[in-house]
C-alpha cells in the first residue's frame, strides 16, 4: 500500500520519523521476507483444503503433482506482518484515503482467489478489475495529473482517472499472462521493485521507498518456494496483485508528491517492459491472423524461451538480467532528467529478443506486412497479383507442404482466398496460413465455408475458403478438398499421438514406474 512523504531528508537507507528514532528500510524488507517465509507453509496447506490447486494435465504438465495457488495470499500475510510491526512507529504516515487504495487491493486479492478456485468468465474478471481499479484512483486518489515524454508535457485533467484505471487493469492482466514458469513473474517483479526502490531513494519519496521495500521483499520470501522446481505458484490472486502494485508504485513516481511535473511515461512502460511487450505480441499475433484476442495459445515470452532450450531457472535469470538493465535506465534518466536513455534501453531489448529469434519475431513481420498493405493506396492494393503468407507462430513442425497444397486447389477452383490455422497448444504447433488471388470481394457477393480440422473429438485446426463464384456447389469445394484435409488431419494426429506418448513415458518414469 501507498503512504505520504513523512520527510524530505535522508540519511542512507534509513527514514526519520517524528521522535519515534529511525526505522530501518532493510527492517521493513526483512519483516516482509521473513512473515512471507513463515506464511507460506500454512497457507499451502489451507490452499490444498480449499481447493485452491493447479492440478496436472497429462499433455501440459505432465508428471506434475498437485500444486498449490497461494503465493499471493502469503504475500498478502507478510505485508501485513511488516506493516503492524513497522507503522506503530510512523505515526501520521497513513491518511484517510489510502484506506480506499487497501480496499482496492482487498478486492483484486478476493477476484484472484476466486477465480483461482472457481474459475470466471472473462468478462466477470474484467469488471472486478475495473471497479478494483476505480476504488484505488478516485477515492484512493491514485490519479495521473499529467505525463512527460521526450521533454514534452501533457497535463490530462478528468483523462488522468481513465489513463490510471487502464494501466493498473492492463498491469493485472499482462502479469498474469506472464505467469506460466516457476520463478518467472517473480523474477520480473523483483526486477521492478528494485528499480522502484531506487528511484524513490532518488526523488526523496518515502512513501514509495517504504512500499517498494515490502514489495521487494514479499517477492523474495516468496521466490524462495516459487524457484524451480516451484513449490507455490502465484495463482490469479498472487499475479494480479503483483501487477496492481508495481503499477501503482509507477504512478506513486509521478505523482504530485513526487516534486516532478507530471508521470514519466518511461517509468511505468520501464518496470512493465517484459509484460507489456508479452501482452502486445499476444494482441498482434491473435488479432492479425483473425482469432479471438482471448483465445489461449504457448506463445508467450516464457513458452518461446522454453522453446529455445532454456529451463526455467535460466530464463528466470534473463527476465531478471532484462529488467534489470531497463531499471538502470530508469535511474539513469532520473538522474540525467532526460527519459531518453530508458527508451533506448527499452528499443534495444525489444530489439535483442525479436533480432535473435527468442521471442516476437512472428508478430514483427505480420506487422511489418500489415504496414505495407496499409501503406499502398487502395487500387494498387487490389490490383496486385495474389498474396501469400505462410507463418510459423510457434514451433517446427513441417507445414509449407500442405498449405502449399491448399493453395494448389484455391488457384485451380478459383476460390478468391483461403486462410489456414493450426493450433496445438499442447505440442507448441502454431500455424498460420493466408493467401489471396488479389481480387476484391464484395460481401454481398461473397460467400464463406470453415472446414474445421479435428480428430480424437478435437479440432486442431480450421480452413477458411472465401469466393464469389456463387455457382459453386459446395459439396464440389468440399470433396476437392477433402484428400487435402484428410492428408492434414494425419499430419495433426500423429503429432498429437507422438507427443501424448513422450508424456505417458514421462510420467510413468517420474513416478518411478515402467510404461505399459
Amino acid at each position: 500500500m501507498l503512504v505520504t512523504p513523512v520527510n524530505d531528508s535522508w540519511i542512507g537507507l534509513f527514514v526519520p520519523v517524528h521522535d519515534s528514532g529511525l526505522i530501518p528500510i532493510v527492517g521493513i524488507f526483512a519483516c516482509a521476507t521473513v512473515g512471507t517465509l513463515l506464511a507460506m507453509p500454512a497457507a499451502m496447506m489451507a490452499g490444498m483444503r480449499m481447493g485452491l490447486v493447479d492440478q496436472p494435465d497429462v499433455r501440459r504438465k505432465p508428471g506434475q503433482l498437485p500444486i498449490p495457488r497461494v503465493g499471493g495470499l502469503a504475500m498478502v500475510a507478510g505485508a501485513a506482518m511488516a506493516g503492524l510491526l513497522a507503522l506503530p512507529r510512523m505515526p501520521g504516515i497513513l491518511a484517510p484515503h489510502h484506506a480506499w487504495i487497501g480496499l482496492g487491493l482487498l478486492l483484486v486479492v478476493a477476484l484472484g482467489v476466486l477465480d483461482d478456485r472457481f474459475g470466471m468468465r472473462g468478462r466477470h474478471k474484467l469488471l472486478g478489475q475495473i471497479v478494483s481499479s476505480m476504488l484505488i484512483v478516485l477515492p484512493g486518489q491514485q490519479s495521473i495529473h499529467a505525463i512527460t515524454i521526450f521533454g514534452i508535457h501533457w497535463e490530462l485533467g478528468g483523462w488522468g482517472a481513465f489513463l490510471a484505471v487502464f494501466l493498473l487493469v492492463g498491469a493485472m492482466n499482462s502479469a498474469n499472462l506472464l505467469d506460466g514458469m516457476d520463478g518467472f513473474l517473480g523474477s520480473v517483479g523483483l526486477a521492478s521493485g528494485a528499480t522502484l526502490l531506487a528511484l524513490g531513494l532518488i526523488g526523496d519519496l518515502s512513501g514509495v521507498v517504504v512500499a517498494s521495500s515490502l514489495f521487494v521483499g514479499c517477492l523474495l520470501g516468496f521466490l524462495y518456494f516459487n524457484r524451480p522446481p516451484a513449490r507455490v505458484y502465484l495463482g490469479d490472486c498472487g499475479s494480479m496483485l503483483v501487477g496492481a502494485s508495481i503499477a501503482m508504485l509507477a504512478m506513486a513516481c509521478g505523482h504530485p508528491g513526487a516534486h516532478s511535473s507530471g508521470l514519466p511515461l518511461a517509468v511505468p512502460a520501464g518496470v512493465l517492459f517484459l509484460p507489456i511487450i508479452d501482452t502486445l505480441a499476444a494482441v498482434v499475433r491473435r488479432r492479425l491472423t483473425g482469432r479471438s484476442i482471448y483465445s489461449a495459445d504457448r506463445s508467450h515470452l516464457h513458452h518461446c524461451l522454453a522453446l529455445a532450450g532454456f529451463k526455467p531457472a535460466r530464463a528466470a535469470c534473463l527476465a531478471f538480467l532484462v529488467g534489470a538493465a531497463v531499471g538502470s535506465m530508469l535511474v539513469v534518466s532520473r538522474l540525467t532528467g532526460s527519459d531518453m536513455p530508458a527508451w533506448i534501453a527499452m528499443s534495444l531489448a525489444g530489439g535483442t529478443l525479436v533480432g535473435t529469434g527468442l521471442f516476437g519475431r512472428a508478430e514483427a513481420r505480420l506487422v511489418a506486412r500489415r504496414l505495407r498493405e496499409l501503406a499502398l493506396p487502395h487500387q494498387v492494393r487490389m490490383s496486385q497479383p495474389d498474396a501469400d503468407l505462410a507463418l510459423h507462430l510457434q514451433g517446427k513442425g513441417h507445414w509449407d507442404e500442405a498449405w502449399l497444397q491448399f493453395v494448389g486447389l484455391a488457384r485451380k477452383m478459383g476460390i478468391g482466398a483461403i486462410t489456414l490455422d493450426i493450433d496445438m497448444p499442447w505440442v507448441s504447433e502454431s500455424f498460420h496460413g493466408r493467401w489471396e488471388d488479389g481480387v476484391e470481394l464484395e460481401p454481398g457477393l461473397a460467400w464463406k465455408l470453415d472446414l474445421p480440422v479435428s480428430a480424437t473429438g478435437r479440432v486442431f485446426g480450421r480452413v477458411c475458403l472465401r469466393s464469389f463464384k456463387l455457382d459453386q456447389p459446395v459439396d464440389k469445394v468440399v470433396s476437392e478438398f477433402q484428400p487435402a484435409l484428410e492428408s492434414l488431419r494425419q499430419k495433426v494426429l500423429a503429432l498429437d499421438l507422438a507427443a501424448a506418448a513422450v508424456n505417458h513415458d514421462f510420467s510413468a518414469h517420474s513416478a518411478g514406474g515402467v510404461a505399459p
